[in-house]
């Protein structure tokens, strides 16, 4: 209940219904930033590509404001576009801020994911839209090649707009010798980027704490990509490849999570990062302790895995090094919370000609199993295995052709897409409810009565909620009047 008084502050965000009425619950959008960190840069063959993917016709343009470079590009119905970058736009200096941000403008909702490849490392990740980006990260990540120079641990931060204040607290020494756990502040104009590696290449840039400060009155956030030049998962575990994926705001991470085994290799490592001191996580029923920034890793793992904690932590999957796990490279996927199930997703596979075995991973609700629909065609019941610790929950492991693909299901699913070849791998998410993590618009005193707040201009159909319960929907248009009282 809210107390009523005289004088209060007002506290309201709005969303657009563009992105949540064009597909449902996916992490699409018409606005995506990212960038490319280094990779191991000494590879014959190298590729920065974008992926685009559309249930309807698209025009779009694919520019890096910064160098003035731009590409239009058109995206057919129910099919994936394959833009390729120019050379030379991996980030690769710590602590030296460039304008090597990549912006994704279209005129539908899209999805978005982004490969970097060289031949023999390689990773890619999916790209979240402008408005789910946020301004608090926790890094996930890995350690670097112990030994070789310069193939450390790093994250890459990038800016959406002009004068955005990011501090940022190192976990170790980074590269240019700042202190870990000591706070230092950059500030980054719009489209530019912020490269942060390891001095130490055996140590890990995990538990780095990025705080963003953006101009005052707007919902701006940045994105963050985290992972490795080109680690063995684990330590010692050959061979190396490159770690590349976009990492979720703390206003997106969860409680309950599940892993699907790779299909080929034959194990895998997982990862949970906790933000919060006293923290207790669940591994398939056995307990954990962790305090904020912490990490915990389990390696050699071979079956689907429920993980579950009493506060919010963040959890990863990695492929690991051939001479573990018989097939495919390191390769690193951010996975989804429980709660972030989508209904409907497009998505693409990696478009290669060295890349040539593609699956899927697919959690959902065990009565749904025979439902899913994989391109117009059910998976099969039989494809489906209960997870012990939830039987009310079931995965499966599904073999996919290069390039286009559509999931319909009639509840909330969790799902990834990944592939290798010879000495490559990839893995990367397929959609997700992410909410916007949008910031407070304005504080306003107001000495009573009515008051109208209008939406910023070229928002269709947007909506008005209160930022304590985002699921209250107060009110639909392009203004919103009505008459507050206390502290909202």
């Amino acid at each position: 209940m809210r107390t009523f008084t005289r004088s209060l502050f007002l506290l309201l965000c709005w969303g657009s219904t563009s992105w949540l009425l064009a597909q449902p619950g996916t992490a699409t959008g018409t606005r995506f930033h990212l960038a490319y960190m280094a990779n191991y840069a000494g590879n014959p063959v190298q590729a920065l590509n974008v992926f685009v993917s559309s249930h309807q016709d698209a025009v779009g343009t694919l520019s890096i404001p910064g160098y003035g470079f731009s590409q239009g590009f058109n995206v057919v119905a129910g099919t994936t576009t394959t833009l390729t970058l120019p050379p030379g736009f991996t980030c690769t200096v710590s602590e030296f801020a460039e304008s090597k941000g990549v912006l994704v403008e279209t005129d539908v909702p899209v999805s978005v994911q982004a490969l970097n490849f060289e031949q023999y490392t390689a990773d890619g990740t999916n790209v979240w839209p402008e408005e789910m980006l946020g301004r608090d990260y926790f890094v996930m990540a890995y350690k670097g090649l112990d030994g070789q120079a310069g193939l450390s641990s790093e994250f890459l931060i990038v800016s959406t707009v002009d004068s955005i204040d990011v501090t940022i607290t190192p976990s170790v020494v980074t590269a240019t010798g700042r202190p870990a756990g000591v706070p230092f502040t950059v500030t980054l104009g719009a489209h530019q980027t912020y490269l942060v590696s390891a001095l130490l290449e055996a140590d890990d840039l995990t538990g780095s704490r990025i705080a963003a400060e953006v101009p005052q009155g707007t919902c701006d956030g940045i994105a963050v990509f985290g992972g490795s030049r080109c680690p063995n998962v684990p330590t010692g575990c050959y061979a190396c490849d490159h770690l590349y994926e976009q990492l979720p705001p703390l206003s997106a991470w969860g409680t309950s999570y599940f892993s699907v085994p790779f299909t080929g290799p034959s194990s895998y490592t997982l990862r949970a990062l906790a933000s919060e001191d006293n923290t207790t996580l669940t591994y398939n029923g056995t307990p954990y302790s962790l305090d904020m920034g912490e990490v915990v890793e389990w390696n050699s793992v071979t079956t689907a895995v429920y993980i579950e904690a009493d506060k919010p932590v963040s959890v990863a999957q990695y492929m690991e090094g051939t001479v573990c796990a018989q097939q495919g490279d390191p390769s690193m996927l951010m996975l989804s919370a429980e709660d972030q199930g989508v209904d409907q997703a497009i998505f693409s596979t990696v478009v290669s000609t060295v890349i040539t075995s593609h699956r899927m991973g697919l959690v959902t609700d065990a009565i749904n199993a025979g439902a899913v629909l994989l391109d117009g065609v059910a998976i099969p019941a039989a494809s489906f295995t209960p997870y012990i610790q939830r039987p009310d929950k079931a995965y499966a492991d599904v073999l996919l052709t290069q390039g286009s693909h559509s999931l319909i299901a009639p509840g909330p699913f969790l799902a990834h897409n990944y592939g290798f070849g010879a000495a490559e791998s990839y893995a990367q998410g397929i959609g997700s409810a992410l909410p916007p993590a949008l910031g407070q618009d304005s504080i306003i005193c107001h000495p009573g009565g009515p008051i109208t707040l209008d939406a910023p201009a070229g928002l269709g159909l947007p909506y008005w909620y209160d930022a304590a319960d985002p699921s209250d929907t107060l009110a639909l248009g392009v203004q919103y009047t009505f008459t507050p009282g206390g502290m909202w």
